[in-house]
């Protein structure tokens, strides 16, 4: 009788004892990946410094007669990285701005500037070419034509108005992602943007 009992007690407790060392394993194998500590990596993002400058030069008229004069407004990328860039031109109401280098088709004359108007109501001029750091596009405007109404005196106080023609640019990195995947076009850049 003593040796059924020891049967039974073993084979009771063979069982039981299997059971709690693999309770105990998944136990300390589940702590264990809670507990677990790693190196962390720190991912450090450097940004870029983009930027542009505007420069506008209008020739004076000297009298009446000769109210369309040359233009030329131009944006360098003042920045070290290669750039997109999109324009406005604002000018007064008596003050006529013929464009230059423009091109509304599917820039397959070449032109440098595509005209495009946004949701907004805006006439922004895209830049078709990446602009390179401290390169100039070429004019977006080429004459500017006062209203023929004006005086002399009034095309001398036009003129030296500071608002008389603006010139906004914006900018935006000529890449998309990862350095080197370049956007095709300025159009698509600043999309990119959202």
């Amino acid at each position: 009788m003593k040796n059924n009992r020891r049967k039974t007690l073993s084979r009771l407790l063979l069982p039981l004892a299997a059971i709690v060392i693999i309770s105990a394993l998944v136990v300390t194998m589940t702590l264990a990946l809670f507990v677990d500590t790693s190196d962390k990596a720190t991912n450090s993002i450097t940004l870029g410094q983009i930027g542009v400058n505007c420069s506008l030069v209008i020739d004076n008229a000297t009298a009446v007669s000769d109210v369309t004069v040359d233009a030329e407004a131009k944006v360098t990328n003042s920045s070290e990285l290669p750039t997109f860039i999109r324009a406005r031109v604002i000018h007064r109401s008596d003050v006529e701005v013929i464009k230059s280098n423009i091109d509304n088709s599917d820039n397959a004359s070449g032109e440098t500037w595509k005209s495009v108007d946004d949701a907004d109501g805006y006439k922004w001029y895209y830049y078709n070419q990446i602009l390179q750091p401290g390169t100039t596009t070429s004019s977006i405007i080429a004459t500017v034509t006062y209203s023929d109404t004006l005086t002399q005196a009034q095309i001398d106080a036009v003129q030296s108005d500071p608002d008389l023609i603006i010139v906004y640019a914006e900018a935006v990195q000529a890449w998309v992602g990862a350095p080197g995947s370049y956007a095709q076009t300025a159009e698509q850049a600043f999309a990119a943007l959202g």
